[in-house]
């Protein structure tokens, strides 16, 4: 049997840096510290800060992205740790900046889009236990934290786009075309489409585009000249690799922060 897995994405370093430039690649899921990545693909804010240490007298910065988003906390740090680079910033979306990946391509400069990527936004969400009193409580955090999010939109949006329509917009889970995208943001332009990679797994979120979701059929596929090799269909064929691969994607917590990390936040105010 043959399984076919995707290909390994960028890690968060700098490549090609030169004494003046650099390029940064955001390839996977933001969370907030190495020990909650389940890729190395993954990105946390000490990965930001050290890729930047590493290129901090550079005068250009790539920042290249195809991210389904993650934790509202870690992304909010990578944006002002990217905002606050002296170097002109770039921001290429090869397939989907969505969720707090969003905010972070904001950190740019310019943004550069080809045709058939998206940016998404979206109300922050996260799991909730206790008593009334606490979900209240939990639920005034996540006002909060959009609140944020709107502010960070509306900062590189036209007059047009009122905070209001921004929270309806995030309210609907709506996902940008490059050519919507171009109509919101004043930083954003569009160019000819490429191919790239899908990124949003089989998450369940409302609206994603037919064309980012990932096909575990094709991408787990079995090999039928393989076949032959069991002419009885007496043996099952060892799909443990491939069901290893979707069981870690299926646990991916894309567009989340934990209630962990509001913990966290508490403790650290």
């Amino acid at each position: 049997m043959t399984i076919t897995q995707p290909k390994p994405g960028f890690y968060c370093t700098v490549k090609n840096k030169t004494d003046k430039a650099a390029e940064l690649y955001f390839y996977g899921d933001i969370v907030s510290s190495k020990a909650d990545k389940w890729s190395s693909d993954d990105k946390c804010p000490t990965d930001v800060v050290e890729a930047l240490e590493a290129c901090k007298d550079a005068e250009q910065l790539d920042i290249y992205i195809n991210s389904g988003g993650g934790s509202v906390f870690a992304g909010n740090a990578i944006f002002n740790r990217l905002k606050a680079h002296k170097a002109h910033k770039t921001v290429h979306i090869d397939g989907v900046a969505a969720s707090i990946a969003s905010v972070i391509a904001l950190a740019g400069d310019e943004i550069i889009m080809p045709e058939n990527t998206y940016m998404m936004i979206h109300k922050a969400w996260t799991f909730a236990i206790g008593n009334s009193d606490e979900l209240r409580s939990t639920a005034d955090r996540l006002d909060k934290l959009e609140e944020s999010i709107v502010e960070v939109y509306d900062k590189s949006t036209g007059d047009e786009f009122t905070a209001d329509k921004i929270r309806e917009l995030m309210a609907a889970e709506t996902w940008l075309s490059a050519t919507e995208a171009t109509e919101m943001f004043t930083n954003v332009s569009m160019t000819d489409d490429i191919q790239a990679a899908a990124c949003i797994s089989d998450m369940k979120y409302k609206n994603a585009p037919d064309n980012l979701i990932v096909d575990y059929d094709k991408v787990f596929s079995v090999d039928t000249a393989d076949k032959n090799d069991e002419p009885d269909g007496s043996h099952e064929p060892d799909d443990k690799n491939g069901n290893e691969v979707k069981n870690r994607l299926d646990l991916i917590e894309n567009f989340i922060f934990t209630e962990r990390e509001n913990e966290n936040e508490q403790k650290n105010a």
